[in-house]
C-alpha cells in the first residue's frame, strides 16, 4: 500500500503533467475549424464554474482535436451564490436563459437538441433514472484504459447507481466528492478572543464559540456580527440527525416513513434548532437570511461562521479584506456529515457515444480533474488529484517560493478529505427534491420562531404521506417557483 507522501507526490506529478499543456490555452489562440464530431455538454453553475467548464473544455478539445465541445450553461437558481452570478454576455453566447437547469433539463432531454453529456447532482439522480434515458456506464469504465473504478471515491460512484439502469445501475461518473465544512473568519476569532476551531470540536464548543462571536459592532443597539450563519435545511440538518445517532427514513431502498421522531433524530434536530433566533440567537433571523445571504454576509465579515461545502471557494478567494479558513463540522455522539456529489451522465441517445464517452473520461481523468481542482470549485472525486497540491494548495508551484509555502486558501483543504470517511448520502428516491421542500418549509418554522422540534416534525410527516415512495413519471416539483440545483 502506498504511503500518503508517496500518493501526495504521484498526485503532485499526475497534475504537473495534466497542466503542462495548459498554458496554450488563453486568449491568443485561433479559432480553429468547426470539427464534425461534437459532444453538446449541458452544466448549471456560478461564473467561477463557468470558467473551470470552459477550461475544461479547453484541454479535452487540445487533446482530441477531432472532437468540439458546445457548451451549454445555466444558472443554477441557487440565490445563496449571489456574489458570482451566472449571466449571458456576448462573448458567451452558448449561456442559455429560461430558467433554473432542472426545469430546463427535464424539458430539453425529449428535444432533438438534448445535451450529451449532463451534470446532475446525486440527490436529482434518481428521479432521471427511473426515466430510463441515462446510458449504463459500466461497461464504458470496465474498458476504460484511462479511468479506473478503484481510484475514485467510493461513496461518490455508489450514489450513481440505480435499479432502473441495466449492468449494475451505474448511470454517472462523479466529478467531486465534498461534504460540509465550517468556514470561519480568523480576524473575528482572535478579535474576540476566540480559539479557532479544532478537529474534534464538540457540538456545545461550537455553540459557545458562536455565542461568543456575536456581539453588536456598530454600537446601534443592534447585532452586527453573528456567530454563525447557516440554512435551516435538510442538507445541513442530516448531518446533526446521524450525528446525534438517529437515521431520516425506515429503509435506504424502500423508505416508507421518516423516522425523525426517534430521540436521537429529535436530539440532533434540537441541537440545531436551537441555533437559530428561537434558540441561542447566533444567527440572522428569516428577515435578514432574506434580505442578504449567508455568503454576502460572510464575505462582508457580519458572520464569523458560515457552513457550506466546496462549492463556495472561488468566490471567498476573490473577497478583499477577508482572512478565512475551514475546520469540519462539530462532533455530536458520532463525527457525521453529508456527501455532495455531482455526476456527468451520458444520454442514452447520444448523437456520439464514442466522443461524448472520450469528454467523460477525460474530466474525471487526471487532466480533467487537475484542471477543476486548479479553479477551487471541486474536491476532485479522482483520489490521486484530491491529494495532489492542484487540490490542497490550489496551487501546483514549487512547496517553496521565498522562503515560505505558496497557496491558496483554505490552508486546512485536508478537512475535505478527512470527511469522506465520514459521510453519507441522502435517500436515494425519486422524491427526495419534494421531501426536501417539506422538510425545509416545516424545520423553518422551528428555527426562526419557536424552536418546537416536535410539532415540526410531525407536520414534516404529515405532509410527506405519499410522497416517500412514489415513482414519478414527471416530477413537477422540477417545475416549481424558485427551484434549484441542490448539489453544492
Amino acid at each position: 500500500m502506498a504511503t500518503l507522501l508517496e500518493t501526495t507526490r504521484s498526485g503532485r506529478r499526475a497534475v504537473l503533467g495534466a497542466l503542462a499543456g495548459l498554458a496554450a490555452f488563453g486568449r491568443g489562440l485561433p479559432v480553429r475549424a468547426r470539427s464534425p464530431r461534437s459532444v453538446r455538454f449541458a452544466f448549471f453553475g456560478t461564473g467561477a464554474e463557468v470558467r473551470a467548464y470552459q477550461q475544461l473544455a479547453a484541454a479535452f478539445e487540445a487533446a482530441h482535436p477531432d472532437i468540439t465541445v458546445e457548451l451549454v450553461g445555466l444558472d443554477s437558481g441557487d440565490a445563496s451564490l449571489r456574489l458570482d452570478t451566472l449571466m449571458t454576455s456576448p462573448d458567451r453566447p452558448w449561456l442559455q436563459r429560461g430558467g433554473p437547469y432542472q426545469s430546463w433539463l427535464w424539458r430539453e432531454l425529449a428535444s432533438p437538441t438534448a445535451p450529451d453529456v449532463f451534470v446532475l447532482s446525486y440527490q436529482r439522480f434518481p428521479a432521471y433514472a427511473a426515466r430510463g434515458i441515462l446510458e449504463p456506464l459500466d461497461p464504458y469504465l470496465r474498458a476504460s484504459t484511462a479511468l479506473d473504478a478503484n481510484d475514485l471515491y467510493p461513496d461518490a460512484l455508489d450514489a450513481f447507481r440505480a435499479t432502473d439502469i441495466a449492468d449494475d445501475g451505474l448511470g454517472a461518473i462523479p466529478l467531486n466528492a465534498s461534504s460540509l465544512v465550517v468556514y470561519y473568519n480568523s480576524d473575528l476569532f482572535a478579535q474576540r478572543g476566540v480559539s479557532v476551531p479544532t478537529d474534534g470540536w464538540s457540538w456545545e464548543e461550537f455553540a459557545t464559540a458562536a455565542e461568543a462571536l456575536t456581539f453588536n459592532r456598530d454600537r446601534d443597539g443592534q447585532i452586527g456580527v453573528h456567530g454563525l450563519a447557516i440554512e435551516p435545511r435538510l442538507s445541513r440538518s442530516a448531518a446533526f440527525v446521524w450525528g446525534a445517532g438517529g437515521d431520516l427514513i425506515d429503509d435506504p431502498v424502500q423508505p416508507t416513513r421518516l423516522t425523525l421522531d426517534t430521540p436521537e433524530a429529535q436530539e440532533g434536530l434540537r441541537w440545531f434548532a436551537e441555533l437559530g433566533p428561537a434558540g441561542r440567537n447566533v444567527t440572522p433571523t428569516s428577515l435578514e437570511a432574506r434580505q442578504v445571504n449567508d455568503l454576502a454576509r460572510f464575505a462582508a465579515g457580519r458572520a464569523a461562521m458560515f457552513v457550506h461545502t466546496r462549492r463556495v471557494v472561488p468566490v471567498l478567494r476573490e473577497a478583499k479584506n477577508l482572512n478565512w479558513d475551514v475546520a469540519p463540522l462539530p462532533v455530536g455522539a458520532t463525527p457525521a456529515n453529508v456527501l455532495h456529489t455531482d455526476g456527468l451522465c451520458l444520454l442514452a441517445g447520444a448523437r456520439d457515444k464514442e466522443a461524448a464517452w472520450s469528454f467523460i473520461e477525460f474530466a474525471v481523468g487526471s487532466v480533467g480533474q487537475a484542471v477543476l481542482a486548479a479553479t477551487g470549485r471541486t474536491v476532485p472525486s479522482l483520489r490521486s488529484i484530491a491529494e495532489s497540491d492542484a487540490f490542497l494548495r490550489g496551487t501546483s508551484l514549487p512547496l517553496q517560493f521565498g522562503g515560505e509555502p505558496l497557496g491558496l486558501l483554505p490552508k486546512r483543504g485536508r478537512v475535505f478529505l478527512d470527511n469522506v470517511a465520514v459521510s453519507r448520502r441522502l435517500p436515494a428516491m425519486s422524491t427526495l427534491p419534494a421531501v426536501e421542500g417539506m422538510f425545509d418549509r416545516a424545520f423553518k418554522q422551528a428555527f426562526y420562531v419557536d424552536a418546537d422540534v416536535p410539532t415540526a416534525t410531525a407536520t414534516i410527516a404529515r405532509d410527506i404521506q405519499g410522497v416517500l415512495g412514489d415513482r414519478l413519471t414527471v416530477p413537477s416539483y422540477l417545475f416549481r417557483e424558485g427551484m434549484t440545483e441542490i448539489e453544492e
